[in-house]
This record gives structure tokens, C-alpha cells and sequence, in this order.
């Protein structure tokens, strides 16, 4: 991610709303789970669909395409399983200057520590 100025530590630089939302109820019966995310899916924007079907994928013959994605890129979050499609494509570093976190609705990306670096 490239910010468009600098920031300084603890300064918020991304928020985002789970597209895909499953409880660990739903989560743990297949069809379940696969019908909650077909709801969930038919409420996307064109591009969110791209973006979806871009995800990586576990090698895994057992497992719907769909299901597969959201299994392979959901985080569990207040005991609901939660795909955020725009962190999900992030790289990670080794040496980070963002930190994630999350509260009941967003998932937050925020500066870690100050440089003057515009790449996060």
C-alpha cells in the first residue's frame, strides 16, 4: 500500500467492513456455511466479485470454490468467521509499519511508528 502523504504513529490509514460474515455455529455445518456466503455473495459490487474470485485457495478437492476462498482467507473475529477483501490481498513484511486490529465492525490498519516512508 502506498500512502499519498505521510503519517504519524498511531494515525488510522485503513478501516474496513467485513464483506463476508459467518457465525462459528454456521461455520462448523457446510451447507450452512456455503448458503450464509451465497447471500452474502449476491450483494456484491462487480469489482468486490473480482476481487473475491482473486483470493487464494487452499489446494482442496473436498471443498466448493466459494467455500474454499472464504475458508482460506476468513479470520475469526468475536466468534464470527470475517473476510476482509482489501487487507486480505495486502503483503505482509518482516520488518511492519502498520498494525491491524479490530473491534466489532471494522477491521483498523494504523501506522505503527513514524517515518517518512509513504509505503506501507
Amino acid at each position: 500500500m502506498f500512502l499519498s502523504k505521510p503519517k504519524k504513529a498511531g494515525d488510522e490509514i485503513l478501516r474496513e467492513k467485513a464483506q463476508i460474515q459467518v457465525t462459528e455455529q454456521d461455520y462448523k455445518d457446510y451447507n450452512t456455511m456455503l448458503r450464509r456466503i451465497n447471500e452474502q455473495l449476491i450483494l456484491f459490487s462487480r469489482d468486490d466479485e473480482d476481487l473475491f474470485k482473486k483470493l487464494h485457495m487452499k489446494p482442496a478437492a473436498d471443498f466448493y470454490e466459494t467455500v474454499n476462498r472464504f475458508v482460506t482467507n476468513a479470520v475469526p473475529v468475536h466468534g464470527v468467521r470475517r473476510l476482509f477483501l482489501k487487507t486480505r490481498s495486502f503483503n505482509h513484511s518482516c520488518a511492519p509499519n502498520a498494525k491491524v486490529g479490530w473491534d466489532t465492525e471494522f477491521l483498523r490498519v494504523k501506522k505503527s511508528q513514524s517515518t517518512t516512508s509513504h509505503l506501507i
